[in-house]
């Protein structure tokens, strides 16, 4: 891969404070700008750890894209035939996407799914700080059209509030961490669900990775990057990152 220092700078503009407020919480946007390439640094990486090379993929996702903080990202990073994806629920990141990102395609997705994507199309689904924030049943139900729209042998890499923000939790809810500790999941809110709506950041759920690998049935879980050890990234600070593999017929 061409190192950071040599590669030409993105074409994709920054979004304005407001759009890196709404997904980032920060106004910085220097920092958000270095974070794109980095971002996709830091995935490709995980993912040659497993012996996953991101130049052999002709389709990948980023599922919850936000306002294409990671799809610019791979700008000059990917084979010139592979189709980049997005897909976001807020219809005003969404067209950010469109209108910034010539190398990508964006649509607007629901809270639960279909999406408009054939079955076993992608080699690539990353879903990054998107399970962080979703109820038990939305969960369920994008991991099963994940399982329907990746390819057999295909890849999904999942990111979750785990090791380094147990405890964190602890702090703020005795009863959560207990029960995040028992159940492997626990979803935290921010507040009353009348000021806030289902998918938004006040919805902070957390997961161990043997429940993660459970409800990923059809995949093996193939590595486990623990937040606690390995962030802070800029792929996603803390968060662990679980990579999986769909299993072959």
């Amino acid at each position: 891969m061409i190192t950071s220092d040599i590669r030409p700078p993105l074409s994709t503009p920054v979004p304005d404070d407001d759009l890196i407020f709404l997904i980032a919480g920060h106004r910085d946007r220097g920092s958000f700008a270095e974070s794109r390439r980095a971002a996709v640094d830091t995935l490709v990486g995980m993912l040659a750890e497993t012996g996953v090379n991101t130049l052999d993929f002709q389709s990948i996702l980023d599922f919850g894209c936000g306002c294409g903080r990671i799809l610019a990202g791979w700008e000059g990073s990917l084979g010139p035939d592979t189709e980049l994806h997005g897909c976001d629920i807020n219809e005003q990141l969404v067209r950010f996407c469109q209108e910034s990102l010539k190398h990508a395609l964006v649509v607007q997705s629901n809270y639960l799914p279909p999406l408009p994507y054939t079955d076993h199309k992608f080699d690539l689904i990353y879903a990054n700080s998107v399970y962080t924030h979703l109820v038990l049943s939305a969960m369920l139900s994008w991991t099963g059209e994940i399982t329907r729209i990746v390819k057999p042998g295909g890849i999904a890499v999942i990111t979750m509030q785990g090791s380094y923000y147990a405890a964190e939790l602890a702090k703020v809810s005795k009863e959560g961490s207990r029960i995040l500790a028992e159940r492997g999941y626990y979803i935290y809110l921010r507040g009353k669900p009348e000021d806030t709506w289902l998918g938004a950041n006040n919805y902070l759920a957390f997961a161990t990775p043997d429940f993660m690998r459970r409800i990923f049935a059809g995949f093996d879980l193939i590595r486990a990057f623990p937040g606690v050890s390995h962030g802070p990234t800029h792929l996603a600070a803390f968060q662990d990152v679980l990579i999986f593999r769909r299993a072959e017929p």
